[in-house]
């Protein structure tokens, strides 16, 4: 979106005709659907200003002959341009700034990157620290099982007898994890989106994250439950 400053001292037979010429640019290089161009007053400003600021609004309102000097007249083009657009509306004589989106909300976009690189560097980390916890329980449960174990050869226990125990038990615990994960997600995914949404206009379109996530975060528990039931019985067979 880019807005396009008018200069005060420009006379309303004169806004007509600048209206134009960006019309003009904007169609000339417009190679798909043209963006939508429109004048926005004084009047209209403060109509808009007055919908979110009723106080403000009333306030411009009562500026009389000197609003013109205090309330912008612009020119909004909505849609995506070329940088040479751009260029070319800030050469249309009565123009006095240009303003675009992306220059108006790159600090913003910056900010959401870092913070992007931030949370995969987190979880990454986090990841890390999990899976280090679990192989360090794996060998605390490997020393706990092996005298059970030991029991159950004497007792003629088959070898998939002796290993499905500790097969359920590394899952039970990665199932609980799993569902306190699952639901921790069903539960605050919605808040947290809401949060993210009212933090700038650029991100209040973004779609809600899949509640298909949930259950892989439940897959994920399952899976790494498993992996510790293995890792603990290939520790057993080297001991």
């Amino acid at each position: 979106m880019i807005t396009a400053y008018l200069e005060p001292t420009v006379e309303p037979t004169e806004e007509v005709k600048i209206l134009d010429q960006i019309k003009t640019v904007v169609g000339s290089h417009s190679e798909t659907e043209k963006p939508e161009v429109k004048y926005v007053g004084p009047d209209q400003f403060i109509k808009e200003v007055s919908a979110y600021y009723p106080q403000l609004g009333r306030e411009l309102q009562t500026l009389g002959q000197d609003m013109g000097q205090v309330v912008p007249k612009f020119i909004s083009i909505s849609g995506i341009v070329s940088p040479k657009v751009i260029e070319k509306v800030r050469s249309v004589s009565g123009i006095e700034s240009v303003d675009t989106s992306k220059e108006r909300y790159k600090q913003i976009l910056g900010t959401l990157i870092a913070l992007r690189w931030i949370t995969k560097a987190l979880i990454i980390g986090l990841v890390l620290a999990l899976l280090t916890g679990l192989m360090q329980m794996a060998r605390i449960n490997s020393s706990i099982h092996q005298e059970v174990m030991s029991m159950m050869k004497q007792w003629g226990a088959s070898p998939i007898q002796i290993r499905l125990p500790r097969l359920l038990s590394g899952m039970s615990v990665g199932l609980v994890g799993g569902v306190l994960a699952t639901t921790a997600w069903f539960l605050g995914v919605g808040t947290f989106a809401a949060h993210v949404r009212d933090f700038s206009p650029l991100v209040k379109t973004l779609v809600a994250p899949a509640p298909i996530y949930g259950f892989v975060f439940l897959g994920i528990g399952l899976f790494l439950g498993l992996l510790t039931s293995v890792f603990g019985s290939a520790q057993e067979s080297r001991g």
